[in-house]
């Protein structure tokens, strides 16, 4: 599984569709919008610190993936006609980190939130993972942020949390939290062959309406 050609399509419960990819190094200016459209709260609590943007160094990072110890994707949707970043979720290996436990990071737009973008972001992100064999991974969260600590705890039964100086650390297995993510995915995306048989359905109905007016 090359992680880097990763690039699928999604369709919400409310009916919109959300495209799902591999972050590309030409993604800078998309990264450089969600930023943007974030509130000083959600980068609070997702970043640790107040921030006002990402800088060109942060842009190189977050963009320098190999596929395997560095991963992220995308969540994009079509706005005016072009696509726009509302997402973002990736794993990274720290630099000179022996242990190669990754740290999990995931942000969507206030906008965005509560539609079940984050959940298939994460989903597809932790597929990958363990198809690369990534056993381990961990989170950072504010302690104070339980909306986020409580449903990293909750990932397998094997996490665990370790609070200090206003930080939670979430340590989950991989598989176990693949396991957990997996059982929430229908909740937040109609599922394809039912999306299949409903369009079936309604074009079936609307062949009978057409006859129905032409009096055939």
């Amino acid at each position: 599984m090359d992680a880097r050609a990763f690039n699928t399509t999604e369709t919400l419960v409310d009916g919109e569709v959300v495209r799902i990819r591999f972050l590309r190094p030409d993604d800078k200016d998309g990264l450089v919008g969600l930023f943007g459209r974030l509130s000083p709260n959600t980068i609070y609590q997702r970043f640790l610190s107040p921030r006002k943007t990402w800088t060109k160094e942060d842009l190189e990072y977050l963009t320098d993936l190999d596929g395997r110890r560095r991963v992220a994707l995308v969540a994009t949707l079509a706005r005016e006609g072009k696509e726009r970043v509302v997402g973002l979720a990736g794993y990274m290996v720290a630099p000179g980190d022996q242990i190669g436990r990754p740290e999990l990071g995931i942000v969507v737009e206030d906008a965005q939130q509560d539609r079940g973008i984050g959940t298939l972001l994460l989903h597809h992100l932790l597929e990958i993972a363990s198809a690369k064999g990534i056993a381990e991974l961990e989170a950072h969260i504010l302690a104070e942020n339980d909306r986020i600590a409580a449903p990293l705890v909750h990932l397998g039964a094997a996490a665990t949390r370790v609070t200090e100086a206003g930080e939670t650390s979430v340590t989950f297995r991989t598989d176990a939290a693949l396991e957990h993510v997996s059982r929430m995915v229908p909740s937040v995306r109609v599922d394809p062959d039912r999306q299949t048989f409903w369009r079936k359905l309604l074009g079936w109905a609307e062949g009978l309406r057409a006859r129905g007016a032409r009096g055939g």
